[in-house]
């Protein structure tokens, strides 16, 4: 998936080079606050468009691997309480959970094209994890 641009009504495009893949789209949704648009792109178009984003400028990520989902809850948790964001927002897309924090007011107003004071966390667990949970529905 490559993201393509951002209209003036604050829609975001993307591109898939093969398939489109829902969770992803519902997970950019989730974590930007905004419509997404999304298509599939001619191979040759997708390629040359996947290495200009590969040398490009973008949000820092940390990966960390998990053994369980409580694992990462505390994981995430203590992130949390270290670097204090001024917002935080989850999303899962198929065995991976993404955390993205934006750590000043400005960067959350900046929309899905800001970098700057926005980080994100690359969760795994197992698949086959225990799935036991301390987070109660509402």
């Amino acid at each position: 998936m490559l993201p393509l641009r951002i209209r003036h009504n604050r829609r975001l495009g993307v591109a898939f080079g093969h398939a489109m893949d829902s969770q992803a789209i519902f997970a950019l949704q989730r974590i930007h606050n905004v419509p997404v648009d999304a298509g599939i792109a001619p191979v040759s178009a997708w390629s040359a468009a996947h290495t200009l984003v590969l040398h490009a400028d973008g949000v820092a990520a940390e990966e960390i691997d998990c053994d369980s989902i409580a694992e990462m809850e505390r994981v995430a948790a203590r992130t949390i309480q270290r670097l204090q964001p001024v917002e935080s927002r989850w999303a899962r897309v198929h065995d991976i959970y993404w955390l993205r924090l934006w750590l000043e007011p400005a960067a959350l107003l900046g929309g899905p094209t800001q970098i700057e004071d926005v980080i994100d966390f690359v969760y795994r667990v197992p698949s086959r994890s225990p799935q036991t949970s301390n987070l109660r529905p509402l």
